[in-house]
């Protein structure tokens, strides 16, 4: 990128192009709020699909229960943007 300016305090990956910017978790972190409870939801409607299949008695253990432990969610979240970020700089 001819021409192209660093971003203002972005230090440039070492003997790389002086024009990248590198991806922290900090700045994944938001994308993984918004990505986690989406798949969350996802997961519990396919378990529901499947529990009807069994009986109501089953869809309803499934929309009580369903849901995902928010430690799991928040561990998720943070392991996630740490090796998202990761393999984005490779």
């Amino acid at each position: 990128m001819a021409g192209a300016t660093p971003a203002p305090g972005a230090a440039p990956a070492p003997g790389g192009d002086p024009n990248f910017v590198p991806w922290t978790a900090d700045t994944l972190r938001p994308l993984f709020e918004r990505v986690v409870p989406v798949i969350e939801k996802k997961d519990k409607a396919t378990f529901k699909e499947l529990a009807a299949e069994i009986s109501p008695a089953a869809v309803a253990l499934v929309e009580k229960k369903g849901g995902w432990d928010e430690a799991a969610k928040a561990t998720v979240i943070e392991s996630g943007s740490q090796v998202s970020a990761k393999w984005a700089n490779r």
